[in-house]
């Protein structure tokens, strides 16, 4: 099993972000659940912030899809390690969008960097407390499948 945690910057007109992440998801739900990958994705104003768990090889095809894709720009890799068993099992993709225009790329790496201050706590560990804070935090953000 590996884990893989990146941030980036959307590229997706503020005005189309809410519907382009919707579609995005439902793409994503079908594909990571046959691909046995589960994880978050959280798009906080112009920043998409995600987790990935499953087979090395299909976080790798997954994650080379993500580095094609035009609608993410300054795409930054924190974590890519192995695990034992994966943490977001059961959510082939869970998302999280947060409209706000009040965050931006800088802030949102502000805030990461703010919750592990150096490479040594950047640890798989800190990584699952950062994104349960922020699904506490976005809940009201939640996007639910439509029916």
């Amino acid at each position: 099993m590996q884990m893989l945690s990146y941030v980036s910057e959307s590229l997706i007109p503020a005005a189309d972000r809410s519907a382009a992440i919707r579609q995005l998801m439902v793409v994503a739900q079908e594909r990571n659940a046959s691909l046995g990958v589960s994880g978050v994705l959280y798009l906080r104003g112009n920043v998409f912030f995600q987790t990935l768990e499953g087979p090395e090889s299909a976080i790798q095809d997954v994650f080379g899809r993500i580095i094609e894709d035009p609608r993410h720009h300054s795409l930054c890799l924190l974590i890519n390690k192995p695990i034992e068993k994966p943490r977001f099992s059961g959510w082939s993709l869970e998302c999280f969008h947060e409209p706000s225009s009040e965050y931006d790329y800088l802030s949102t790496l502000e805030d990461i960097d703010h919750y592990f201050r150096d490479e040594a706590q950047f640890s798989t560990k800190n990584v699952y407390a950062f994104f349960e804070e922020m699904a506490l935090a976005l809940e009201p953000y939640r996007l639910q499948k439509a029916s």
